[in-house]
């Protein structure tokens, strides 16, 4: 007896994009719920003529499927470790601020995703540069949803290993309502090869992942991890057994390098390093946004040219626990520059600028007792900047510093 090819419809399936097919492809029998598949209903697929042409199939789009229990136990393990659960401050999307000349920002309502929200923000902006530099401010042609797409297709693009994209959504409108676990019950995937589906795709999910109350971050993440393959993040980890978030929901380095480089190393050095027989892993290609840290300051760690120097003058800063953005109004990293800081926690009232230039001579630019950098001058964001030029003179531009 020849198999039976049964197309699953989620009930609510005008969120979806339109499944388009070709006339090869033949489908026995629709239903919009596993409940709905039934032994009469299987015979009566057996029966009836088959038609030539089926109005509904997957030709280029790609394939509609459940998450596995499988799928899900991986996931949440990897993201929230034995608990396989999130804390509350995690239930947010992906929204622009209100505030003028900060429409290019991500809002974070609560403390915790900020790494995943900084990484997706510097993409975010590496969009906006052109010959000519940063083109978000006062541009009429700034289209904020337009550009997180954008950066969503960068990041699924450099963690796909050449095989298909994964992108996790719900079959209803909006998550906001649901609880984690129906989150994870209605979840579903589309496995998806080209890259213009990928785009279709991604497209018909944005204004889920936006919903400002919803699970936009934590289905988009789930998205990145799948299309990677748990098992590959885990092996780019020095310890394959941890998690990517940590204490109060934090994000781990790991996560942090897996959206901007597309590893997800636990180190900021470049490359992979052998200590007393353990490899660590680094950064191995040059992302095109970058990350720099107040650890380094301290002399913690120390971050490679791969990263304090992207292919484009983006980056995510670390401190404190805490992720943000810095970025350049031009193109190049060489001093002078003007820099701009942006904290989506921070309920900014407009953008925060920096002009840095080199100092000529005379004293160091900053003491050498390092641990003033905490709390007293010269701010935290200056130490920071040091990391990357060290003899510089940081100025602020229109308000104060901070401490």
């Amino acid at each position: 007896m020849a198999p039976i090819t049964v197309l699953y419809l989620p009930r609510n399936e005008s969120t979806f994009p339109t499944l388009i097919l070709d006339q090869s492809h033949q489908i026995d029998l629709i239903a919009t719920d596993v409940e709905d598949i039934d032994e009469a209903s299987i015979d009566s697929a057996l029966l009836a003529p088959k038609p030539r042409n089926v109005r509904r199939s997957v030709a280029d789009v790609g394939t509609l499927e459940l998450l596995t229990s499988e799928q899900i136990a991986a996931v949440r393990g990897i993201l929230w470790g034995p608990g396989g659960h999130p804390p509350c401050t995690w239930k947010q999307g992906f929204f622009f601020s209100s505030t003028p000349g900060l429409g290019f920002g991500l809002v974070q309502s609560q403390g915790g995703p900020c790494g995943a929200l900084a990484a997706v923000q510097g993409h975010i902006l590496a969009t906006c540069y052109n010959q000519n530099g940063f083109e978000a401010f006062g541009a009429s042609s700034w289209d904020a949803p337009c550009a997180l797409l954008e950066s969503f297709l960068a990041i699924l693009s450099f963690v796909r290993a050449g095989g298909a994209t994964i992108i996790v959504g719900c079959p209803d409108d909006s998550t906001s309502g649901m609880t984690y676990q129906q989150l994870l019950r209605s979840a579903t995937c589309w496995r998806v090869q080209s890259d213009i589906s990928v785009r279709e795709v991604l497209e018909s999910r944005m204004p889920q992942y936006m919903e400002r109350g919803g699970w936009g971050i934590v289905l988009f993440l789930f998205s990145v991890l799948l299309t990677k393959g748990i098992k590959q993040v885990q092996s780019e980890m020095d310890d394959p057994s941890s998690c990517l978030t940590g204490a109060h929901g934090y994000c781990s380095q790991e996560l942090v390098n897996l959206l901007l480089c597309g590893q997800a190393a636990t180190n900021v050095f470049d490359g992979n390093q052998e200590i007393e027989g353990q490899l660590l892993h680094g950064i191995t290609s040059r992302p095109r946004v970058g990350l720099l840290t107040l650890l380094e300051w301290h002399r913690y760690v120390e971050v490679g040219q791969l990263l304090k120097s992207p292919r484009l003058p983006v980056w995510v800063v670390c401190s404190e626990s805490h992720f943000t953005v810095l970025f350049a109004t031009t193109k190049g990293q060489s001093l002078p520059l003007d820099l701009m800081y942006y904290d989506g926690l921070a309920n900014q009232e407009a953008p925060i600028r920096l002009a840095v230039s080199q100092r000529n001579s005379g004293a160091p630019a900053v003491p050498e007792d390092r641990t003033r950098c905490e709390g007293t001058t010269p701010p935290p964001l200056e130490c920071v900047i040091h990391t990357k030029w060290p003899n510089s003179r940081v100025t602020w531009i229109g308000s104060d510093p901070l401490l």
